[in-house]
């Protein structure tokens, strides 16, 4: 029976979406999400692409979970994945998938996900969260990290996003006014983000509409290690478009 309402829910929970999200966000990851598979705990959906998988896994997973638990009146996990990946396994069966479901427990570590990990070293924790400031300049670095995808193994590379301050501010539990003193700080923009204002045309002119952020997601040497080592660091990573 629940077979017949799954894309039932998924249409309802679209057409719900569709009326909170702002349309471009609406269109880039929810419009054209199609049913891969299911068990009776999980729906896995299938995203347009890796990116965006991973920006509804980390997003709308929560939510939509919510969304086609009421619809279908039993709880459900809804998972995201792309080209062919099957995405996060509840069941998390192999590999380091089942060592780290070992040390969670298979509860906890579906719902938290550890394979999912963020890249921070423990240099830019030792080294760079002092020269930073400790507090909130390090979680903003970290917070633009988290909007982008890089894949160590492939050298996949997604870091240029298009966010606003309020979204930044809220994962890194700051005010707006500290993201920004946080990408005006010099070593933030010599090494780690750099920023423009993204701009739109209204009838009365261009206008200021959010942020585009170019993010470094490797880290480099702090400046004594790189006088001590005589290594100058690389600033390949900044589009020259990106001002500093």
């Amino acid at each position: 029976m629940i077979d017949k309402q799954i894309p039932e829910a998924l249409a309802r929970t679209q057409a719900i979406l569709k009326d909170e999200m702002a349309s471009s966000n609406y269109n880039k990851y929810i419009a054209d999400l199609t049913i891969t598979s299911h068990t009776d705990q999980s729906i896995s959906l299938h995203a347009p692409g890796q990116y965006e998988a991973d920006w509804l896994n980390a997003r709308m997973g929560k939510i939509m979970s919510q969304h086609f638990s009421g619809i279908l009146g039993q709880p459900m996990e809804i998972l995201f994945s792309a080209n062919g990946d099957p995405g996060p396994d509840l069941k998390l069966s192999k590999g380091r998938k089942a060592d780290l479901s070992q040390a969670y427990g298979e509860t906890r570590a579906s719902i938290i996900q550890p394979q999912k990990a963020l890249y921070i070293t423990n240099y830019f924790w030792r080294h760079w969260r002092p020269l930073l400031g400790k507090g909130t300049t390090s979680d903003v670095v970290i917070a633009c990290r988290s909007l982008c995808y890089w894949n160590i193994k492939t050298g996949e590379l997604r870091n240029t996003i298009t966010t606003d301050r309020d979204e930044i501010a809220e994962l890194a539990v700051c005010s707006p006014s500290s993201v920004d003193r946080a990408l005006s700080h010099q070593l933030v923009r010599m090494y780690f983000v750099r920023k423009k204002i993204a701009r739109v045309m209204t009838d009365e002119g261009p206008r200021n509409h959010g942020l585009i952020l170019k993010v470094r997601m490797d880290d480099p040497l702090i400046p004594e290690h790189q006088k001590l080592h005589k290594i100058n660091e690389p600033m390949a990573w900044v589009d020259p478009y990106v001002p500093e």
